[in-house]
């Protein structure tokens, strides 16, 4: 009794009065659509990630070239005239060359008395004063230059250059260490632009280290120091970098808003 109620139950869920099953056909459209949908997002997914690389290799050249600067005459090379004895020696041609008539010298010592003789007594002293009065005053600039930094800022700066060589390195933890270090000595100097370059520094070691969200944080940072300072030296470069971070992260409606602060900044500031 039981299994004959399935079997019948079953016979009038699929059957219709033109004896197609439309459940299944349900199913084969459901299942196609669903494919061609998932097939198109997939295409157009590849190409959106497609063009944000193209972007961020675009901008990563525009920014390489503001940072290397406007180089004078790349394609020429020449080497200057050489010089000897306060002689200029200019290029030679095809000038057959004669032989000069060669006269004896007289004694060096000879000429050595008849110079010193012919010359002022103050004038004939006069190169070895200046040249022991300018040794004591280039000591005397050095150690002037010595006294002005005090050991924090020599440390901090000390701090700045090797984390710039580990991330040459892209040694990223090392170069976080340093420049945190950095970040905390211009704190208590009370160096706005030390503290700019220590931020910018940790933004660039986070981005090593695939902390997008904290390097973003520290560019941040920057910003604001130069808005604070009125200073806005490498702002251009932090929005490219902020955008690149966003494109990493694949937020890139974020990252396009920032790529056009970047270009915005590079309009109205130049290359810097």
């Amino acid at each position: 009794g039981l299994a004959p109620n399935l079997h019948s139950q079953a016979g009038k869920l699929c059957a219709t009065p033109f004896g197609v099953d439309v459940v299944g056909i349900t199913e084969l459209i459901a299942l196609i659509g669903a494919l061609v949908g998932g097939v198109t997002a997939r295409r157009r997914k590849d190409e959106v990630e497609r063009l944000n690389e193209q972007l961020r290799s675009i901008n990563l050249n525009l920014r390489q070239q503001a940072r290397a600067g406007t180089v004078y005459a790349p394609g020429l090379s020449y080497a200057p005239p050489a010089i000897r004895g306060g002689l200029t020696m200019l290029p030679t041609r095809d000038i057959p060359v004669v032989a000069p008539v060669v006269a004896p010298a007289p004694p060096a010592a000879a000429v050595a008395v008849i110079e010193a003789a012919s010359l002022p007594p103050k004038l004939a002293s006069a190169p070895s004063a200046s040249a022991s009065a300018s040794t004591p005053l280039n000591t005397l600039f050095s150690m002037e230059e010595e006294v002005e930094l005090s050991n924090d800022q020599i440390q901090c700066k000390e701090a700045l250059r090797a984390g710039k060589r580990m991330l040459k390195e892209k040694n990223g933890a090392a170069a976080m260490v340093r420049f945190e270090k950095a970040l905390m000595l211009s704190k208590a100097l009370a160096d706005r632009v030390q503290e700019r370059r220590a931020q910018r520094g940790l933004a660039a070691s986070c981005r090593i280290t695939h902390q997008y969200r904290q390097a973003i944080k520290h560019l941040e940072c920057v910003l604001e120091i130069s808005r604070a300072i009125g200073e806005y030296t490498g702002d251009a470069d932090a929005y490219g970098t902020m955008a690149d971070c966003y494109t990493d992260m694949g937020e890139f409606e974020k990252a396009a808003a920032f790529y056009d602060k970047y270009i915005e900044r590079m309009n109205r500031d130049g290359p810097i």
